[in-house]
């Protein structure tokens, strides 16, 4: 399931109670970045008008996948200390 399918799925909603401790205060300190980073791993920054207008694919969701599981990890490692 793409995350746009789970988004929906859920009501278009993604709250706190959804989430552990360690994904509630990884989002707090990602969100603010989230949006732009979105379209910078996707190298579409000059191509869609906005992380809105990205097509639900499953290439688009493993390219995400695999830069967000990045992210979190160093976030984890580096950062949540």
């Amino acid at each position: 399931m793409t995350g746009p399918q789970l988004y929906e799925r859920a009501g278009g909603v993604l709250a706190s109670h959804m989430l552990n401790e360690a994904g509630n205060v990884y989002t707090a300190s990602r969100y603010d970045n989230y949006l732009s980073d979105y379209l910078f791993y996707l190298n579409l920054e000059d191509e869609v008008e906005s992380p809105y207008h990205v097509p639900d694919t499953w290439e688009n969701y493993e390219a995400i996948k695999f830069n967000l599981d990045e992210d979190f990890q160093y976030w984890q490692e580096h950062i949540s200390r």
